[in-house]
């Protein structure tokens, strides 16, 4: 990226875009060959958190200045099953501005190719904790009964609904069978898994990021600096953030995915975009804490 404009730009480093190297689904391929041909995504799914900064959550570019961020494309996509290339490699060109008034929105259209990598993968095994202090499992032990309370509330509750209710269309939206039906699976999933028996790694040190998962390494879950400043229950708790995560596990009715961060954000995915919001792990996440409390 290039910063082509007169005035200094701050952006954040949101895990979606370009200017952070986590394996998040952020790269479109396609072969002019082959239109169905398309690399398993294989990397995260992550809780972020933009309300919680850090010098390293931003970069700063001066006028005329450019900025390189190299990505592991193995990290995040399976290309055992494609044919050879050569593809067109798109990214996700959304970057997020930083300004006095705020956070907005602007796209920068480019492109690039390449060819088809060699990768290898491997399963992950592991004990319940890795790399956690005393302190850390003791709050996972915690947070994790508080996960399941959650998701147990959470799934009778949605199985009881027939219709409008503030707490249902809050988060998921205007009510239809379809998208209530599947709402309902994904809780009937994420309390039927026992979140006392995962593997909970706290290796990660990315202060803005509360945690991410692997979607098809159900019950590994990777906890960041977020996370352990987050209180037990409430809103974006260590609770509400393991439910989040337990949601994008594709075993659990498919997977949610990270299509809004934050209370007032998932609001609006609701009122414009129920079909997305049922798909949204922080709002599974606001509609399992249920705080403030929503009949």
């Amino acid at each position: 990226i290039t910063n082509v404009g007169k005035d200094s730009m701050t952006l954040m480093k949101d895990p979606r875009g370009l200017l952070s190297p986590f394996p998040t689904n952020k790269f479109i391929f396609t072969n002019d060959k082959d239109k169905t041909a398309h690399p398993k995504f294989i990397g995260t799914q992550v809780k972020y958190a933009p309300s919680v900064t850090t010098p390293d959550s931003y970069t700063s570019l001066s006028p005329g200045e450019s900025l390189q961020v190299m990505h592991d494309l193995s990290k995040a996509y399976d290309f055992s099953e494609l044919p050879p290339g050569p593809y067109n490699v798109t990214g996700n060109y959304t970057f997020y501005q930083v300004n006095k008034t705020g956070v907005i929105w602007h796209i920068t259209p480019d492109s690039t190719s390449g060819k088809r990598p060699d990768i290898t993968t491997t399963l992950s095994t592991g004990p319940l904790f890795i790399n956690c202090t005393d302190s850390q499992e003791q709050d996972l032990v915690a947070a994790a009964q508080v996960a399941q309370g959650y998701a147990a509330s959470a799934s009778l509750y949605a199985s009881s609904v027939s219709g409008w209710t503030s707490r249902y269309s809050t988060w998921f939206g205007l009510y239809s069978k379809s998208r209530h039906s599947l709402v309902t699976s994904q809780f009937s999933a994420i309390s039927g898994s026992n979140f006392s028996t995962f593997t909970y790694d706290c290796s990660c040190t990315m202060s803005n990021v509360y945690a991410y998962v692997y979607p098809n390494d159900f019950g590994r879950v990777y906890l960041c600096g977020a996370f352990w400043q987050a209180p037990m229950n409430g809103t974006d708790s260590k609770g509400g953030t393991l439910v989040h995560e337990t949601s994008h596990f594709v075993v659990n009715a498919g997977g949610t995915e990270d299509y809004a961060y934050g209370q007032s954000s998932c609001k609006l995915y609701s009122l414009l975009y129920p079909s997305e919001a049922v798909k949204n792990a922080d709002s599974h996440e606001y509609f399992a804490e249920n705080n403030p409390p929503l009949a």
